[in-house]
């Protein structure tokens, strides 16, 4: 335990410096916003703070995954890294709950600072924001919160199998595997998904009594709407759905500590 703590605090701390940078852009972002909205008047700028924040989550995505496997190339300490006194697991999980923390993180001040925006300027967005968070916590959270921290534990594998299939395999094989992983997870599962092909997935539906799906959104110069249906008799997800995914990103986390222990070039 001691050892996995070390390296967990070694971790969060390769990550500083890009976090720092990030939330500053983050505050700088809903600032200058919230002061272009009340130099101009107009309640529109404090749209472009939401759509700003969503948008930064799909970039987070990657790039603290990226990041925290990339630099000890960068910082040409993957030798010493690999060397440390503790089992290729407890790296590889070290690394993906310092990207679980550092997005949690990022959540969190999401949160404080459109907070803040809506102390300063109150607006019909603000106020359907806040009506779609407190939707989100009527959710039945035994279900959501588990199974998004799962995923986001998930999504790690395959971004970390990546970068070291491209940095620890030396020539163009690990190049071509990574484009082979970045069509399967960027195009064939999305294409699954969509169209449904195997109706297997679809056994035990989960239930969370709030429909998204149904919702109605509107948005103008003058407002920002949306409304939520209860009830819902759409699935939040299926349990034989969830077990593909455990099967698949399972995968994953083998190859990323096979790579790791048998094929990394340093």
């Amino acid at each position: 335990m001691t050892s996995f703590l070390t390296l967990l605090k070694r971790d969060l701390r390769l990550q500083v410096p890009m976090m720092v940078i990030y939330s500053a852009v983050l505050v700088l972002i809903a600032g200058g916003f919230t002061w272009a909205a009340i130099k101009y008047s107009s309640d529109g700028f404090y749209a472009g703070i939401p759509i700003f924040f969503v948008l930064q989550f799909v970039f987070l995505m990657f790039a603290l995954p990226i990041n925290a496997i990339w630099k000890e190339w960068r910082m040409k300490t993957v030798a010493h890294w690999l060397m440390l006194p503790a089992s290729v697991h407890k790296k590889i999980w070290s690394k993906a709950l310092s990207v679980v923390i550092w997005t949690l993180y990022i959540v969190l001040l999401v949160v404080i600072l459109w907070a803040i925006t809506g102390l300063i300027g109150q607006t019909a967005i603000h106020t359907s924001s806040f009506q779609v968070l407190k939707a989100f916590l009527t959710v039945d959270l035994f279900y959501t919160i588990p199974l998004s921290l799962m995923m986001m534990f998930f999504i790690t594998f395959p971004i970390f199998l990546a970068v070291i299939m491209v940095k620890g395999e030396k020539g163009w094989k690990g190049r071509l595997f990574t484009t082979f992983l970045f069509v399967f997870f960027i195009i064939l599962i999305p294409w699954f998904y969509a169209f449904d092909p195997l109706p297997i997935l679809e056994i035990g539906p989960i239930y969370t009594g709030v429909d998204f799906s149904q919702g109605e959104f509107a948005i103008s110069e003058t407002e920002f709407y949306v409304d939520i249906t209860g009830d819902s008799d759409v699935p939040y997800t299926y349990v034989s759905a969830e077990i593909m995914n455990v099967l698949i990103y399972s995968l994953m986390y083998f190859l990323t500590w096979w790579y790791l222990a048998r094929k990394v070039e340093i």
